[in-house]
């Protein structure tokens, strides 16, 4: 070859080879890294989990670049614990943005302390970005961005908000609606296709500006649910990793979506459990990871977050001296000895009668193992009911029969008279007696959960109050009835109360526990605990003979 045209031809291949080399050779695209967690409802180490988020995004910055690290939450952050309750959620947002959120989800509980509340808390309070591609006025008017593009040098990722419809009766639905009673938001889910056509609509809409589309969902996994994460995905097509929340499940698993595509579907638990971290590196390739959250190591971020807990904290303490009603009598678990699991208390009569008013209920029940401690007489405290309910349990209402109710109360008397029961039912809307002399036949299974009742019950005469009358009249085994109760019983089996299992919500965990006492306390007159209570062993709802 001539000389000239070899020196054309190496100039050309030359040139071939810099223009058609890989793209990560000469785009500036390095490792991608997304933190998030989910469902962390206030926690219940005083905001530390926090602290230790704060500490594992600063490693994750160190080694990969401030400019390289996202920090995601996918919802259920305000709401669960005495910060949330005592600040309705401010205190939450406050430490989010000392943490250094990026991005967040609402989820349904965000909206429990009204959907004016929560908007303020987006648009003044965060300094993060909340987000919600399905979440509208009346109108149709998104209330909040549907998706953020976040750039890492030259890649470019979407970041979906989704809520689950199911947030319209998971949150006390009062808060959707005007004094007529007629919606003013949506959720689009008033048919599941609604829903997924309005998620695809909006993965369209941004899917060609980006390298990859990441929906930050609380939905949770569910095959009976239409509105779940595995339903949304076998219904789209688009997204290409999915972190989700609302369920309290730890998984990070592989779901296929409409079009046959695998994509990443992850969730970190509930109360800190986990965080989880996304890896895209430079060559696009994805990990994943779920990160103990106890095997992150202290050190200055967290300590700085620390301090900012500690000062929050001294203002919760001040908030929980705040007096928010009065008592002329102690109102008790303990008389003298511990007797709120066996016997009818004052203060089981109370908080049973706060859970069916405040939820309007047929019937409440309280298991007497969730009542902590007295309430004495005189000023009453923010401080004093978190101690009766420290546990922070959420209400429910759900459809159950009679029979469900009889049997619940049969596995709450089971070893009366000697023994006490954190099963023991405190409650409001029913009476019963109790013939302890018949052997109780309570069959469960090896892990305590009610099975059957194999002979003769030791309920007797269980009657419930018409409300039409006043009266109490004999309850129908086959009837249905509303029942309020926390999800620790209702939904989650506590005490092993399977029974309730096939009942059907239909107020899902609206309010935390101690929150229906405080507002129950309050619709007295100047918070004074009425007359009507003042007998330490109540009202004599329950007789055991």
């Amino acid at each position: 070859m001539h000389y000239k045209a070899f020196k054309i031809l190496f100039i050309i291949l030359l040139a071939l080879s810099l223009f058609g080399c890989d793209k990560n050779e000469t785009l500036d695209i390095k490792d991608t890294v997304i933190l998030f967690a989910n469902d962390l409802h206030c926690t219940d180490d005083d905001g530390l989990s926090y602290a230790k988020i704060a500490q594992y995004k600063a490693d994750q910055e160190a080694y990969y670049g401030e400019d390289n690290v996202t920090l995601v939450d996918a919802g259920d952050a305000i709401q669960g614990g005495l910060l949330g309750s005592l600040s309705k959620g401010k205190y939450i947002v406050d430490i989010m943005n000392e943490v250094g959120y990026d991005i967040a989800v609402p989820g349904n509980h965000e909206f429990d302390y009204g959907v004016d509340n929560f908007m303020k808390l987006a648009e003044e309070t965060s300094d993060f970005t909340y987000l919600a591609s399905n979440f509208t006025d009346i109108n149709g008017d998104d209330l909040l961005d549907s998706y953020k593009i976040v750039e890492y040098g030259d890649r470019k990722i979407a970041y979906i908000g989704i809520i689950t419809p199911h947030t319209l009766t998971s949150v006390d639905p009062k808060h959707f609606k005007d004094d007529e009673g007629n919606y003013l938001y949506s959720f689009y889910g008033e048919e599941s296709d609604i829903f997924y056509e309005r998620i695809q609509a909006k993965i369209d809409e941004v899917k060609d500006e980006v390298d990859y589309i990441i929906a930050v969902a609380h939905l949770g996994m569910d095959d009976e649910d239409e509105y779940s994460s595995n339903a949304l995905l076998a219904n789209t097509s688009g997204i290409d990793i999915l972190i989700d929340g609302h369920t309290h499940e730890v998984y990070d698993t592989t779901l296929k979506d409409k079009d046959g595509q695998d994509i990443k579907v992850l969730q970190t638990g509930t109360k800190g459990e986990y965080i989880g971290k996304i890896l895209i590196d430079s060559q696009g390739d994805i990990t994943t990871e779920l990160i103990p959250m106890d095997t992150i190591i202290a050190d200055d971020r967290y300590r700085e977050v620390e301090a900012f807990l500690v000062n929050i904290n001294e203002e919760v303490s001040d908030l929980t001296n705040t007096i928010i009603g009065h008592s002329g009598f102690d109102l008790v678990v303990n008389y003298p000895e511990r007797i709120i699991r066996s016997k009818e208390t004052n203060l089981g009569d109370f908080i049973a009668d706060a859970y069916r008013e405040v939820l309007d209920a047929d019937i409440a029940i309280v298991n007497g193992g969730g009542i902590r401690e007295d309430i004495l007489r005189g000023d009453i405290t923010y401080g004093d009911i978190i101690s009766v309910h420290p546990f922070n349990n959420l209400l429910c209402t759900a459809e159950v029969t009679g029979q469900m109710i009889i049997d619940c109360l049969e596995v709450g008397v089971k070893d009366l008279p000697d023994d006490q029961n954190g099963g023991f039912m405190q409650i409001s809307g029913i009476r019963y007696t109790v013939d302890t002399s018949i052997p109780s036949s309570v069959t469960l299974d090896e892990k305590g959960n009610f099975i059957s009742v194999d002979g003769e019950y030791r309920i007797r005469e269980v009657l419930v109050l018409d409300k039409d009358t006043g009266d109490y009249i004999p309850i129908d085994p086959e009837g249905i009835y509303l029942l309020a109760a926390t999800n620790y019983t209702v939904k989650n089996g506590g005490d092993g109360m399977t029974m309730f299992k096939d009942a059907k919500i239909i107020l899902d965990e609206i309010m935390v526990d101690n929150e229906v006492i405080i507002n129950y306390i309050q619709s007295f007159e100047d918070g004074e605990i009425p007359e009507s209570y003042s007998d330490p062993l109540g009202e004599r709802r329950i007789i055991i003979y």
